[in-house]
């Protein structure tokens, strides 16, 4: 995972309340994302500066802002009525994304007692989460010494290891974890 801010935001971070809100702002943040092209310098603590697809990261600060304000904690997510988390959600795109978060929070909340999961495994659970974003939550808000492996990492180790794999499919993922 890289982190493209100053040394002062990661001691934000790591001044988090505590490992379970640290790691649903970071889960929040991830989520929000995915898909993004950065082309400016954010400096925020939770926003983790990624380069992929097509919203640029200067667009999704506000959002999450918003997001984090409306519902700061799992429990202020788990409690929302899914149509507020649309109506927060648009303009981000990728709508299923708001509504996985929404399932996430009430599972943490319902089924997993308000305990937010502790390591990469255990965030697999939550819906909408993968290999990538249970590594780069459990990398940045638990300290877990895990990978954060993308696709932009499965294409470089399969072309230098002369690996014929989509980087996407089910199978090269699962070799490189």
């Amino acid at each position: 995972m890289l982190y493209a801010g100053p040394a002062w935001d990661l001691q934000v971070l790591e001044a988090a309340p505590d490992s379970s809100a640290k790691a649903y702002a970071v889960w929040v943040s991830e989520i929000m994302l995915q898909q993004v092209r950065v082309q400016t310098h954010v400096r925020h603590p939770y926003i983790i500066d990624m380069a992929h697809g097509q919203t640029q990261v200067a667009t999704v600060v506000p959002y999450y802002e918003r997001w984090m304000k409306k519902w700061p904690t799992v429990y202020d997510l788990a409690s929302a009525d899914l149509e507020e988390v649309r109506e927060m959600w648009a303009g981000l795109g990728y709508y299923s994304r708001g509504h996985r978060l929404w399932e996430g929070a009430k599972k943490v909340v319902e089924e997993l007692k308000g305990e937010f999961p502790k390591s990469a495994k255990e965030l697999l659970v939550l819906p909408g989460v993968g290999h990538y974003t249970a590594g780069a939550v459990a990398s940045i808000a638990l300290n877990e010494v895990c990978g954060a492996v993308d696709g932009n990492v499965i294409r470089v180790f399969s072309r230098l290891r002369a690996i014929g794999a989509y980087s996407h499919a089910k199978a090269a993922s699962d070799h490189f974890w």
